[in-house]
Protein backbone atom coordinates (compact mmCIF):
# COMPACT_ATOMS: atom_id res chain seq x y z
CA UNK A 1 0.00 0.00 0.00
CA UNK A 2 1.49 3.35 -1.03
CA UNK A 3 1.45 6.43 1.18
CA UNK A 4 -1.78 8.44 1.03
CA UNK A 5 -0.85 11.65 -0.79
CA UNK A 6 -2.87 14.61 0.49
CA UNK A 7 -0.16 17.15 -0.37
CA UNK A 8 -2.33 18.95 -2.94
CA UNK A 9 -6.01 18.68 -2.01
CA UNK A 10 -8.27 19.32 -5.03
CA UNK A 11 -10.99 20.96 -2.94
CA UNK A 12 -11.22 22.39 0.57
CA UNK A 13 -12.37 21.12 2.92
CA UNK A 14 -10.96 17.79 1.76
CA UNK A 15 -11.97 14.46 3.32
CA UNK A 16 -10.04 11.22 2.80
CA UNK A 17 -10.34 7.71 4.20
CA UNK A 18 -7.66 5.11 4.73
CA UNK A 19 -6.68 2.33 7.14
CA UNK A 20 -3.57 1.22 8.94
CA UNK A 21 -1.76 -1.77 7.38
CA UNK A 22 -3.07 -5.31 7.85
CA UNK A 23 -0.20 -6.03 10.24
CA UNK A 24 -0.04 -4.40 13.68
CA UNK A 25 2.98 -2.19 14.31
CA UNK A 26 3.36 -0.98 10.72
CA UNK A 27 3.01 2.65 9.58
CA UNK A 28 0.46 4.18 7.20
CA UNK A 29 2.12 7.38 5.94
CA UNK A 30 0.05 10.44 5.03
CA UNK A 31 1.70 13.15 2.90
CA UNK A 32 0.46 16.61 3.93
CA UNK A 33 0.45 20.04 2.25
CA UNK A 34 3.62 22.02 2.96
CA UNK A 35 2.67 25.44 1.61
CA UNK A 36 -0.14 27.49 3.08
CA UNK A 37 -1.77 26.99 6.47
CA UNK A 38 -4.05 24.00 7.02
CA UNK A 39 -5.86 22.44 9.91
CA UNK A 40 -5.83 18.64 9.85
CA UNK A 41 -8.26 16.45 11.77
CA UNK A 42 -7.54 12.74 12.25
CA UNK A 43 -10.52 10.60 13.28
CA UNK A 44 -10.21 7.02 14.51
CA UNK A 45 -13.37 5.46 13.06
CA UNK A 46 -12.77 2.32 15.14
CA UNK A 47 -12.19 4.12 18.45
CA UNK A 48 -14.55 1.84 20.39
CA UNK A 49 -12.51 -1.29 19.65
CA UNK A 50 -9.09 -0.36 18.21
CA UNK A 51 -6.27 1.95 19.25
CA UNK A 52 -4.68 4.45 16.85
CA UNK A 53 -1.37 6.23 17.31
CA UNK A 54 0.26 9.13 15.51
CA UNK A 55 3.86 10.24 15.00
CA UNK A 56 5.35 13.27 13.26
CA UNK A 57 8.77 11.60 12.96
CA UNK A 58 9.76 12.51 9.39
CA UNK A 59 12.11 9.51 9.04
CA UNK A 60 9.30 6.90 9.14
CA UNK A 61 8.25 5.18 5.91
CA UNK A 62 4.96 3.77 4.64
CA UNK A 63 4.75 0.10 5.56
CA UNK A 64 7.79 0.41 7.80
CA UNK A 65 7.97 -0.31 11.51
CA UNK A 66 6.16 1.96 13.95
CA UNK A 67 8.36 3.99 16.30
CA UNK A 68 9.25 2.50 19.68
CA UNK A 69 8.63 5.86 21.36
CA UNK A 70 7.78 9.47 20.46
CA UNK A 71 4.17 9.02 19.44
CA UNK A 72 0.71 10.16 20.55
CA UNK A 73 -2.42 8.15 21.22
CA UNK A 74 -5.64 9.33 19.59
CA UNK A 75 -7.79 8.51 22.60
CA UNK A 76 -10.67 10.90 22.02
CA UNK A 77 -11.02 9.59 18.45
CA UNK A 78 -10.24 13.01 16.92
CA UNK A 79 -6.88 14.76 16.88
CA UNK A 80 -6.44 18.26 15.45
CA UNK A 81 -3.28 20.10 14.45
CA UNK A 82 -1.97 22.77 12.08
CA UNK A 83 0.46 22.13 9.22
CA UNK A 84 2.14 24.28 6.59
CA UNK A 85 4.56 27.15 6.73
CA UNK A 86 5.51 28.04 10.27
CA UNK A 87 6.99 31.50 10.36
CA UNK A 88 6.53 32.14 14.07
CA UNK A 89 8.37 29.28 15.77
CA UNK A 90 11.01 28.32 13.23
CA UNK A 91 10.13 24.64 13.67
CA UNK A 92 10.34 22.43 10.59
CA UNK A 93 7.21 21.75 8.55
CA UNK A 94 5.35 18.50 9.15
CA UNK A 95 5.29 17.02 5.65
CA UNK A 96 4.34 13.46 6.65
CA UNK A 97 2.12 12.02 9.30
CA UNK A 98 2.59 8.41 10.42
CA UNK A 99 -0.51 6.57 11.67
CA UNK A 100 -0.34 3.08 13.16
CA UNK A 101 -1.71 0.69 15.74
CA UNK A 102 0.56 -1.19 18.08
CA UNK A 103 -1.82 -4.11 18.66
CA UNK A 104 -4.62 -3.88 16.04
CA UNK A 105 -4.82 -4.33 12.28
CA UNK A 106 -6.68 -2.27 9.67
CA UNK A 107 -7.83 0.60 11.88
CA UNK A 108 -10.20 2.79 9.81
CA UNK A 109 -9.15 6.44 9.64
CA UNK A 110 -10.89 9.56 8.37
CA UNK A 111 -8.83 12.69 7.66
CA UNK A 112 -10.19 16.18 7.05
CA UNK A 113 -7.98 19.02 5.77
CA UNK A 114 -9.22 22.59 5.75
CA UNK A 115 -7.48 25.88 4.97
CA UNK A 116 -6.95 28.32 7.81
CA UNK A 117 -8.18 31.77 6.82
Amino acid sequence: MAALDLSAPSTLPHVAWTATPGTAGLVRLITLPTSGQYRVYVHNRDNATKGLFLSTDQTLTDGGSAPANSYLSIQNHIWEFTVGENRTTGRPTIANLALFSISHTAVNIEILINEIR
